[in-house]
Parts: structure tokens; C-alpha cells; sequence
């Protein structure tokens, strides 16, 4: 019998929502407060790094209006995890909770 694991949306949510220790409402309420913002800067592109979903799911699924949001999201974070290291371990750090949850 195959082995059912949770969609990979779900593994990243939870695995963002443990390493930054906020609930699933936090990172997705519509707060403009920087630290959330930030956060789901990672979220979003994660998201889009590791699973299929176009910009309009990954917006509907984070609670944002517009696909747009999400496209300029993970510009600023791809533009940035180069230069700003903490972002790059942060996303790493992530992942290796994602694959603890498969």
C-alpha cells in the first residue's frame, strides 16, 4: 500500500509557520507589520519553488487578492537570497522541515 503524504502546499505552510513559530492565521492574515510580510515573502516562494501552482492559487491559498502580489513577492526574495544570507538559510532551513513532514 503506497504511502500518502500531505500536499506539498500544506508541508511548506506548516514547516514556515513552525520555523518563524506563528500560527497558520498569523502568516496568512492580511497584516502589513514587516516581520509577516517577510515571512510571507518566504512562503509565497517556496511555494512556487517547489510545487506547480500558478501565482493566482498561491495568492488565493495566502489570502492575497491579486496574483500580481505574489509575482512581485518572489522577485524581491529571488533578487535578494543572493544578497542577503539570512533569507537564503531561512528557505533552506524550511525545506529541511518540509522533508521532516513528508
Amino acid at each position: 500500500m503506497p504511502t500518502l503524504t500531505r500536499p506539498m502546499f500544506e508541508r511548506i505552510l506548516e514547516a514556515t509557520c513552525k520555523y518563524y513559530d506563528v500560527t497558520e492565521q498569523e502568516l496568512v492574515q492580511s497584516s502589513t507589520d514587516t516581520e509577516t510580510v517577510h515571512r510571507r515573502k518566504i512562503l509565497v516562494t517556496l511555494t512556487r519553488h517547489n510545487t506547480g501552482m500558478s501565482y493566482k492559487k498561491i495568492a488565493n491559498k495566502v489570502g492575497l487578492k491579486a496574483h500580481n502580489w505574489v509575482m512581485s513577492m518572489v522577485q524581491e526574495v529571488e533578487s535578494g537570497q543572493y544578497i542577503y544570507r539570512q533569507i537564503s538559510d531561512d528557505m533552506k532551513n524550511i525545506m529541511l522541515i518540509v522533508d521532516s513532514l513528508a
